[in-house]
């Protein structure tokens, strides 16, 4: 579990919170300046569901799309590879997804069955990590979902990754995705959908098979 930061003055926290906003509005005007593409996703996103090909082939499409997006963001955000606060957060993924980390990591699958109406993880606060978090890393970086890959915090700080300190139901700076997820349901609108830990049980032993 993330470690417990100490109480902080009101006014402190008002304080970090107001200079974390402004400085992800600050990297969110320069990163568009300097990848203006980044502006015109929809076209680029929403003709991916569309090729005749695997559910499989799109999903890597998809999945360098998001690479190329994480690339661009990268100089302007907070996020690092050590960090975790994500990992203490929901991370939907469709049972296709569950299928190749299961292939990657070696781990058995637990059968997530196709919800009978609408369904969101959004609002899930999970009580555990994510199962593939490994000694405060992720074990499965290079495999890591969609729902890993498009998260950001323009913010120069974690001040809102981090559940110690931000309000409940905080969202860090970053880019609209929506039309990205869109391609994603598309791609996927059959596919059950769930929080990773529905299709993994926690485990201490997070390692990547050999």
């Amino acid at each position: 579990m993330p470690t417990e930061a100490p109480l902080l003055p009101l006014e402190e926290l008002q304080a970090r919170a107001a200079a974390s906003l402004e400085s992800g509005k600050r990297n969110f005007r320069a990163l568009l300046a300097a990848e203006s593409w980044l502006t015109n996703l929809k076209d680029e996103a929403l003709r991916i569901p569309k090729e005749h090909a695997s559910a499989r082939s799109k999903y890597a499409k998809l999945r360098v799309l998001a690479d190329r997006i994480h690339a661009a963001t990268a100089p302007y955000a907070a996020c690092e590879r050590s960090c975790s606060h994500c990992c203490h957060r929901s991370v939907p993924i469709t049972a296709h997804e569950a299928t190749i980390l299961s292939e990657v990591s070696g781990r058995p699958l637990v059968t997530v069955k196709q919800a009978t109406g609408p369904r969101t993880v959004a609002d899930d606060v999970p009580t555990t990590a994510c199962p593939f978090l490994a000694e405060g890393a992720c074990s499965i970086y290079e495999h890591r979902p969609i729902a890993c890959r498009i998260k950001f915090n323009l913010s120069d700080d974690d001040f809102y990754c981090d559940p110690a300190l931000a309000p409940e139901g905080s969202v860090p700076p970053g880019l609209n995705m929506d039309v990205f997820l869109m391609a994603y349901a598309q791609i996927f609108a059959k596919h059950p959908l769930s929080d990773i830990r529905s299709f993994f049980s926690v485990s201490h032993d997070t390692s990547p098979a050999a």
